[in-house]
């Protein structure tokens, strides 16, 4: 067990339907963190008799500000390694809090879900070193994960060479799967990358995307580049675990 702290945020508008949601990030902490957070809006009455049954070490932190910038102050000031936001889709700060976020951000949703959250992971590649890192991160719950599928989004018409590059590339991920345990699978798709991620998480009922996510401090690039962890993240029907390249938990 790790000794980092979970951030868990929720906008508490359903204390029951927030403690659902946050019971299936229960084995992330049981793996990683040894502590899990509370950030709740100021009414957090009945909240420690509820959590108290879980067996989890937990504190509760109040609030009256949600705002991307509270909950980062916040998760630093808790020495926190992930955050994992649940509220609602009008109000979840989720732009803003991805493009700054320093540490890894998990983006769940109340959707009924029968499944553990690492059953059937999904993890887009472009081998970037935010994709390569986003990898090396979901390997490290490896006692976790299920099933995983590898999604590699082709945008142009490649070349031989290109074709051939991309097999040896495909042999090598394929390679540092099976060497940490996992018979990974890969797949190629062709299109717009935010579009064909979220085709391929339908085709293979994935229950959680893993992405890289850069850290963009700059608000102008946060209003022009509506990037691809932007397209996922609003779309997705699945929860969502964006791990920015800087971040590195030794």
């Amino acid at each position: 067990m790790g000794v980092d702290t979970l951030l868990y945020v929720t906008d508490l508008k359903d204390r029951d339907a927030s403690l659902a949601v946050f019971k299936r990030s229960i084995p992330l902490q049981k793996e990683r963190y040894g502590k899990t957070v509370f950030f709740l809006p100021f009414d957090s009455d009945g909240w420690n008799s509820a959590v108290s049954n879980l067996g989890i070490d937990y504190g509760i932190r109040k609030t009256s500000d949600l705002s991307a910038d509270t909950i980062i102050k916040a998760a630093g000031e808790e020495s926190a390694a992930l955050i994992v936001v649940d509220m609602n889709s009008d109000e979840k700060p989720v732009s803003t809090l991805i493009a700054k976020s320093p540490i890894p951000v998990l983006l769940m949703n109340r959707s009924v879900q029968e499944k553990e959250l690492f059953e059937h992971v999904i993890i887009a590649t472009d081998w970037t070193p935010y994709s390569e890192r986003a990898l090396t991160f979901a390997l490290d719950f490896k006692e976790l994960i299920g099933e995983l599928d590898m999604i590699h989004v082709i945008n142009d018409k490649l070349t031989v060479k290109g074709m051939r590059d991309l097999k040896v590339r495909l042999a090598e991920t394929r390679k540092t799967c099976l060497d940490k345990g996992i018979d990974a699978e890969f797949h190629i798709y062709a299109g717009k990358t935010g579009d064909e991620i979220l085709t391929a998480a339908k085709d293979y009922r994935g229950t959680i995307i893993i992405l890289g996510a850069p850290v963009e401090s700059s608000l102008v690039k946060r209003l022009f580049r509506r990037g691809v962890k932007y397209q996922v993240a609003e779309r997705s029907d699945i929860p969502v675990f964006l791990i920015p390249k800087t971040y590195d938990r030794n």
